[in-house]
């Protein structure tokens, strides 16, 4: 067996990676540190050697995808991807049992679904870690990248002392960023149209664990004195029927230059992508110089290594 393979055994219960809100501040800080490593080129590993990564994904994905697979790679580790029409999934066999098989073939499982239960289904019966790539309740692997690049553009800045701002829907992104800057007692102003915010019951979980958020009603007034303007798309692949009506009541909640211009002098924009260009986010901003929409994209591969490396123990 190979180093990682012991490590997991060793362990009765999965290291899962399956919301923010499941780990310590330690935690979060530890996952930061490792993926930090990782960025500076200060770091490599091959904790995954000998190992196999199933990748179900029942949702199409470019980043999430490719950062895994590279990352695995990286690691020492081999992938076998799953999907919808390659599978039983497509026979709708139970999450239950996919992951009583998966579980007997691999080491870690990558999960990208719609529905939070299914990923919820799969850690309840899987005997080996399962990471969240996706759900439409939450996406933490990108938010460990989000704040990853937060922290490479502002290294002399505590996290305690930065404002992000977020304009667009209370989505899975947002959830989980909501999470994250609790955990780490960032600033978090949220900004969306009434009705696309976030529920009662994520607000009163972040305030019960100290979120400083701040609901702001007027973009310009939520962008004011932030050190990140941050977005997303206002529709998602599962529900195209909505796009006319969701269009509309968006309407004014685009990331334009003038927001940018409300913003602190030094901040960055950020997308976690694809975007539409002059929907909620103005071309000008987007492919302008204050973007780090690219770099983004990049951490995700350094996130996902250290992620790996978590739930295998290897720290």
């Amino acid at each position: 067996l190979g180093r990682s393979r012991e490590l997991m055994m060793s362990e009765k219960t999965p290291r899962h990676f399956t919301s923010l809100s499941a780990l310590s501040a330690a935690t979060l800080r530890a996952l930061l540190d490792d993926a930090h490593r990782f960025r500076t080129g200060e770091q490599r590993a091959d904790d995954l050697r000998d190992t196999l990564t199933a990748l179900v994904f029942e949702k199409p994905s470019t980043r999430t995808r490719v950062s895994f697979e590279a990352s695995i790679l990286r690691l020492g580790g081999r992938t076998c991807f799953l999907t919808e029409s390659n599978s039983q999934l497509a026979r709708r066999e139970s999450m239950p049992d996919t992951a009583r098989v998966l579980s007997r073939y691999v080491q870690l499982i990558v999960l990208r679904t719609h529905d939070h239960e299914r990923l919820e289904k799969l850690t309840e019966h899987a005997s080996v870690p399962v990471i969240n790539g996706l759900t439409d309740k939450e996406h933490p692997c990108q938010v460990i990248a989000d704040i990853l690049t937060l922290e490479a553009n502002f290294p002399k800045t505590k996290l305690d002392q930065l404002t992000v701002c977020w304009i667009g829907e209370g989505n899975n992104v947002a959830r989980s960023l909501l999470h994250a800057t609790t955990q780490l007692g960032m600033r978090f102003r949220f900004c969306a149209p009434e009705n696309y915010g976030f529920d009662e019951n994520d607000l009163k979980q972040a305030r019960a664990h100290g979120a400083r958020l701040e609901l702001v009603a007027d973009p310009l007034e939520a962008a004011s004195e932030s050190h990140a303007i941050m977005t997303d798309t206002w529709h998602s692949m599962a529900d195209e029927s909505t796009q006319a009506s969701k269009q509309k009541a968006f309407e004014g909640f685009s990331v334009t230059d003038r927001v940018m211009a409300a913003a602190r002098k030094e901040a960055i924009f950020m997308h976690c992508l694809p975007a539409y260009r002059d929907r909620e986010v103005a071309s000008s901003v987007i492919d302008g110089a204050r973007s780090r929409v690219w770099d983004e994209a990049e951490n995700r591969l350094y996130a996902q290594q250290a992620i790996l490396r978590w739930c295998v123990g290897a720290f």
